[in-house]
């Protein structure tokens, strides 16, 4: 069976997160939040 992940999050913390989960192999759910600045959560976004 697949191994599933979900993220939950903004910011560096997340961008972090997702860098290092990159090439892992499974499915993965990103859920941005959207209510800081937009620096690191709107970078995230536009990907």
């Amino acid at each position: 069976m697949r191994e599933r992940v979900t993220v939950i999050g903004g910011g560096h913390g997340l961008a972090a997160v997702l860098a290092a989960l990159r090439g892992e192999p499974g499915e993965l759910t990103v859920v941005v939040t959207v209510a800081d600045d937009g620096g690191s959560s709107g970078e995230l976004r536009r990907r």
